[in-house]
């Protein structure tokens, strides 16, 4: 899942790696891409 509050963007269930997320504003406008790299919480090397 996918949430955005503010400019804090969580992802859960996704893969390690980096995704694109579209962030769209209030108004239903495109907003922007945001590149994310996510690694693994929790685990070290």
């Amino acid at each position: 899942t996918i949430s955005v509050k503010d400019m804090t963007i969580t992802v859960n269930g996704v893969a390690t790696g980096k995704v694109q997320i579209p962030v769209v504003s209030g108004n239903g406008q495109f907003a922007a891409v945001a590149e994310v790299t996510v690694t693994e919480a929790g685990t070290a090397g």
